[in-house]
């Protein structure tokens, strides 16, 4: 694997989103096509989380709860190039580890 490449931990987490919203195959594509560029990149900007939000992503918000500022302070540093990969991969963290609104608890059977 590249270091780059989206790894199976980030594919399973979006791939939980993808399932909640739901999205139809082609929009799972998009989202992880605009999760691998913001990784590649190293940033994202405003484009990339405009196709996250698209299919029902709440990136503003989680963008804001992680990095405790508010949503506009998220715009601004998106308009900049200031939102990390990092930053990225700790909001869709918070959006699918408890108590995020895409948790799935695992049912021991």
């Amino acid at each position: 694997m590249q270091p780059n490449e989206i790894t199976q931990t980030e594919i399973d987490m979006l791939s939980m989103i993808c399932k909640a919203i739901p999205t139809t195959d082609k929009e799972t594509d998009m989202v992880l096509n605009a999760y691998q560029a913001i990784k590649l990149k190293g940033s994202a900007h405003k484009i990339d989380i405009a196709q996250l939000l698209s299919v029902g992503i709440p990136m503003y918000m989680a963008l804001s709860e992680v990095q405790k500022v508010t949503t506009t302070d998220i715009a601004n540093a998106l308009s900049n190039g200031d939102i990390k990969y990092d930053q990225v991969k700790q909001a869709i963290e918070y959006l699918t580890d408890k108590p995020g609104i895409f948790f799935i608890p695992h049912k021991n059977n």
